[in-house]
């Protein structure tokens, strides 16, 4: 009990920690670029779009999540309702969802950007993020809804969770033993809600990001471009183009490191527990179940940190209002920004680069 008081306890900080930095990060990100009309460039608004999902997470669900660790064994409101049971899970579904149909029209415009910085008819608008967001929030709240009618309270390996009972078919799976004994059931619905689920929350972004990235990793790192090919460069010019495009792949890697991270081991163990598929050592699957599934909420702080902070305008659309909060300065929507894009002359710093630069803008 006292290790189970002490994990508890280790949880709870995190999230706190978590609430710390998504909050006031993610709050700062849609209030600079709903504010500035300059910062509402189209990688801006989704940029925006993904601190709009990650700020719904942080105060809509995680606060929940930490009543229940500060008083685990207190029957809380939500283990009474099952109406508030589902609105509590209909909302991270959604968001998550949102987030990651928006990270794979990011890794797109960055692609474009970088690999086809001229086409400008193949480039992502503002009228077009607009035209994305309305059935990107569509379909997400369509799969939660899903998810959230067949939504039952259960008791599993000791805590109360929050699990589907979807309705039975002949397609079902059964799992059998040695002897032919039924161990387990794999409800057919239930399957192919995960395989949607899982396709469009992780498959199809993190092969976005791993072909994509990889094709903007090596013009990074193998392309010349014509200004380096007629030696005008000096050498501290070069050693810059190269420490750009260095710190550009390092982004990239990050970008896609942090993404399977946090979302691959949360998502292969609550989908094996929720098809009751047997596991080894039962007892610390819940425990495993609440570390990863920490660390799987933990994006809505790093999102903000890498997509949003990572970028010029938005950066100095922050500064600006911390400056008018903290010395009462006054401020103006129409205040101009850094964002345009301007085509380097020769021997000046390398096309790409300030072409990511200005897709991060």
């Amino acid at each position: 009990m006292e290790e189970l008081d002490f994990g508890n306890i280790v949880l709870f900080l995190c999230y706190v920690v978590i609430l710390i930095i998504s909050i006031p990060a993610n709050s700062l990100i849609i209030l600079s670029v709903s504010f500035f009309k300059d910062l509402r460039t189209p990688v801006n608004l989704l940029v925006c779009n993904l601190s709009l999902a990650s700020l719904a997470i942080s105060v809509l669900h995680i606060p929940f999540k930490l009543t229940s660790y500060l008083n685990p064994s207190q029957v809380s409101l939500q283990n009474k309702s099952i109406h508030f049971c589902r609105f509590l899970q209909i909302i991270p579904g959604a968001c998550i969802i949102s987030i990651s149909l928006t990270l794979i029209i990011i890794c797109i415009d960055r692609y474009i950007a970088i690999i086809y910085p001229m086409k400008r008819h193949w480039k992502i608008t503002s009228k077009r993020v607009y035209v994305f967001l309305i059935p990107c929030w569509i379909a997400a709240f369509g799969l939660s809804t899903v998810y959230i009618l067949f939504l039952h309270i259960r008791s599993f390996y000791g805590r109360t969770y929050y699990l589907s009972r979807y309705p039975g078919s002949h397609l079902d799976i059964n799992i059998t033993d040695n002897y032919h004994n039924l161990v387990s059931v794999i409800s057919f619905n239930r399957l192919l809600y995960w395989i949607a689920f899982i396709l469009i929350a992780f498959l199809l972004p993190s092969l976005a990001m791993m072909v994509l990235y990889s094709i903007i990793a090596g013009r990074l790192w193998f392309h010349r471009n014509p200004s380096d090919r007629l030696s005008t460069l000096t050498l501290r010019e070069q050693y810059n183009q190269l420490k750009q495009n260095r710190s550009v792949i390092k982004i990239l890697i990050t970008c896609f490191a942090i993404f399977i991270i946090t979302n691959l081991p949360f998502y292969v163990i609550v989908m094996l527990a929720d098809l009751r598929i047997p596991l080894p050592l039962p007892t610390t699957v819940g425990l495993a179940i609440r570390i990863l599934g920490m660390i799987n909420l933990s994006a809505v702080a790093f999102n903000p940190i890498i997509y949003g902070f990572s970028n010029k305008s938005i950066t100095q659309g922050i500064y600006r209002i911390l400056l008018c909060l903290c010395c009462n300065r006054r401020l103006d929507r129409r205040d101009k920004f850094n964002t345009t894009i301007r085509i380097p002359r020769l021997g000046s710093r390398s096309f790409t680069t300030v072409v990511w630069n200005t897709a991060l803008e």
